[in-house]
């Protein structure tokens, strides 16, 4: 399995096509992400509502890869736009590490977005 990934990521955006028994998209994507946090975003329903929650159009179901590119540069361009990795950095204890991937920091944003434990919230940021 791990191989099948691996060769997955190994493709680019299209990875996000691959048919591999017992994953969807979401499964996909994220495991894609661990492989390379530069290239892959995690499309789920977190990250959907807090794109959505900034303004943006997010893809559903099984998009495409001109969709799923389009959603991973969003996903890129809100965190210098909303100042999301000094948002991160003051509010979780161990701050954010200097090396940390701008889709590494989206997705721990939208975890905060989407948990009321944390005074975060993405709509507030429009």
């Amino acid at each position: 399995m791990r191989d099948l990934l691996e060769q997955s990521a190994a493709k680019g955006p299209e990875a996000i096509e691959e048919d591999i028994p017992g994953m969807g998209v979401a499964t996909l994507s994220e495991v894609l992400e661990v492989i390379d946090s530069t290239q892959y975003a995690t499309l789920n329903s977190k990250s959907r509502e807090g794109l959505r929650d900034l303004g943006y159009a997010v893809p559903g179901g099984n998009p495409d890869v001109d969709s799923y590119t389009q959603f991973t540069e969003h996903v890129e361009e809100i965190v210098p736009k909303y100042g999301l990795k000094q948002r991160v950095d003051s509010t979780v204890s161990r701050g954010v590490p200097a090396d940390t991937s701008k889709i590494d920091i989206a997705q721990v944003a939208f975890e905060m977005n989407h948990n009321d434990r944390f005074p975060f919230a993405l709509r507030d940021l429009r």
